[in-house]
């Protein structure tokens, strides 16, 4: 306390050496400087800005609080797929047994099984005759047509091949009539 007393009266001496009016002492807790200080703060921004809405003193715009933010302001997909891959990438190296039962176990389950396969694909064949893939072994006497108004070499192709095969075949002048009248 006489710290105070004495620095106080050699203020008070020497007040017009100092060039000082004069000075006195208050008690002010760090709290009330802070409330002085957003008050002052808040008053500025009034200033600026008088349809800027306060909600009990304090300013409700975020880009004041923490100034504008870009990378929030453009939406991308892809940010969102790099910081997905980072997190994964991050959580593998910390967790890297995961990363054995997730790629590693399914990887030789996979190759396991093609082994099997392999294995056993011997003992199940078995030789059968080849089956004959005709129309008259199927449908019996068959009617056929075709439409060409040149002789060309695929005409003469099909038309072999439903011989081959038993099928009566006729060219026709008008596909449509001959499948009506049929």
């Amino acid at each position: 306390g006489s710290v105070f007393g004495n620095m106080l009266e050699e203020l008070e001496s020497r007040k017009d050496k100092l060039g000082i009016n004069s000075c006195g002492i208050t008690v002010t807790t760090m709290e009330d400087v802070f409330l002085r200080v957003s008050n002052m703060s808040d008053l500025k921004y009034m200033k600026k800005d008088a349809n800027r809405q306060l909600l009990q003193g304090v300013s409700v715009e975020f880009e004041e609080v923490y100034g504008g933010l870009p990378d929030m302001k453009t939406y991308s997909i892809f940010n969102q797929l790099h910081a997905l891959l980072e997190k994964r990438f991050h959580y593998t190296k910390r967790h890297w047994s995961i990363l054995i039962t997730q790629v590693a176990l399914p990887f030789l389950l996979v190759f396991l099984c093609l082994l099997a396969i392999r294995g056993v694909q011997g003992e199940l064949r078995e030789n059968f005759d080849p089956i004959k893939l005709d129309i008259s072994s199927v449908y019996g006497s068959t009617d056929g047509f075709y439409y060409s108004t040149t002789e060309q070499k695929l005409t003469n192709e099909v038309i072999n091949v439903m011989r081959e095969n038993n099928v009566n075949s006729a060219n026709v002048k008008n596909p449509t009539h001959f499948v009506l009248d049929y």
